[in-house]
């Protein structure tokens, strides 16, 4: 069952859920809000959801628990404390920096998608 151990937040799991199941997610989401209410824990949920094996975001198949310990080859984390910068969007050819632009059009390694989570975007 997604979001299983998110507590509260009724209204935005039940929007989130009906995408999932509709099938319909589009391709980008911004979660906002104050420090500490849990965005990066449901933008997670939402992406083992999509990449799960047994298609529901069970937690415990490969492919979850590769999200977990953030070992997936489809699911990339950017956990900048700075702003991020140019050359993680666009790349540098200079320094052989893969950017998000490119990185974004290879196709998934082991799922049917990939995902990009980037955390503190401001």
């Amino acid at each position: 069952m997604v979001f299983r151990h998110i507590i509260g937040h009724e209204k935005q799991k039940h929007f989130l859920k009906r995408l999932l199941d509709t099938g319909r997610m589009p391709h980008a989401l911004l979660f906002s809000g104050q420090d500490g209410v849990g965005k990066k824990r449901i933008a997670l949920e939402c992406i083992k959801y999509m990449v799960c094996e047994r298609g529901s975001g069970c937690g415990e198949c490969r492919a979850c628990l590769r999200i977990e310990r953030r070992t997936h080859p489809d699911v990339i984390i950017i956990e900048e404390e700075d702003a991020i910068s140019i050359d993680l969007i666009r790349g540098n050819q200079e320094r052989k920096i893969a950017g998000i632009n490119e990185e974004i059009y290879e196709y998934p390694y082991e799922g049917t998608i990939r995902a990009i989570l980037i955390d503190k975007a401001d």
